[in-house]
């Protein structure tokens, strides 16, 4: 049903909060949580609705402690970053899409730097629909 996958974009933008890769601070990436099986379909349409370079969609498997599986789909610009970031953490990926897991939200936290440099240009711009 189009009307539940939009609904589902909706509250993912809603959630999505844009933030640089420690390892590749140039590459913007949207976190959010898993909205279940929808995962590809609401990664893509928030990459064509919000500036960004990838989405890291993540499951905490049994919070708050548990394994956090990280799924990552990049625009173009960011698809051969997301597979070497996937790597880098003993995952794999290709065609702008990767998987990995960290042991828990401590470890995925890690893998964030600060706010990123747009989040903050924006922060004065008025909010876009």
């Amino acid at each position: 049903d189009p009307r539940f996958l939009q609904e589902v974009v909706r509250h993912a933008e809603q959630h999505l909060s844009v933030r640089p890769f420690r390892q590749r601070p140039d590459i913007e990436c949207g976190v959010v949580n898993s909205p279940g099986s929808l995962q590809a379909e609401v990664a893509q349409q928030l990459l064509e609705k919000v500036e960004m370079d990838a989405v890291c969609v993540f499951e905490v498997e049994s919070p708050p402690l548990g394994l956090v599986r990280c799924n990552l789909y990049a625009s173009q610009v960011g698809a051969g970053v997301v597979e070497a970031i996937a790597a880098a953490h003993g995952g794999s990926g290709g065609q702008g899409r990767a998987s990995f897991c960290v042991p828990n939200v401590h470890a995925f936290q890690q893998l964030w730097a600060g706010q990123s440099a747009r989040a903050s240009d924006e922060a004065d711009a008025p909010p876009h629909e």
